[in-house]
């Protein structure tokens, strides 16, 4: 998900989703901090900005799918690795339409046949928040396929683990 939090009140206006289904928005009680949570994955949502400031922001990608185990214990597939992520302590937020983008999770391998389990899994999605007039381009890498029976984990955010007798990715 994306999250996004300003020590500055931001005035914001956000267009493509629906609070509460796919991003929750919170006021802090004393009224010094707004938090903005997106959630909804693969929809693209705009998050516009009318007086710059600063927030923190926190960008992170879908996992990667995992591999299901074949035949015996011993063929066992690897896991997805986890969606990477981007952390900024202190953004400054200049006016603007920022783009906000969850990444889905991969899909897992779920096709058994008596041979065992065969069929890829899906790498993770990756998740945005940027803005091209501002310069703000923010992407966390999705998380890295598992691995199975004829192929290695795959590369991602964080590599998906290794398959039987096959490395994970990086």
């Amino acid at each position: 998900g994306t999250f996004v939090t300003g020590s500055e009140k931001l005035s914001v206006t956000i267009t493509g989703g629906v609070e509460g289904v796919d991003y929750l928005h919170r006021s802090e009680v004393d009224g010094t901090d707004e938090v903005y949570v997106f959630t909804a994955t693969d929809k693209e949502m705009s998050f516009e900005v009318a007086d710059g400031g600063f927030a923190k922001v926190l960008v992170v990608a879908g996992g990667g799918g995992g591999y299901g185990m074949a035949r015996s214990s011993r063929n066992g597939g690897g896991g997805g690795g986890g969606g990477g992520l981007v952390y900024r302590e202190a953004q400054f937020l200049a006016p603007g339409v920022y783009t906000v983008r969850v990444g889905a999770g991969g899909a897992a391998s779920l096709n058994w046949e008596p041979s065992g389990w065969w069929g890829e899994t899906g790498n993770g999605g990756d998740s945005v928040f940027a803005c091209a007039a501002t310069g703000v381009d923010l992407m966390a890498v999705g998380g890295g396929s598992g691995g199975g029976n004829k192929w290695a984990g795959a590369e991602g955010g964080s590599g998906g683990g290794g398959g039987y007798r096959l490395a994970g990715g990086m």
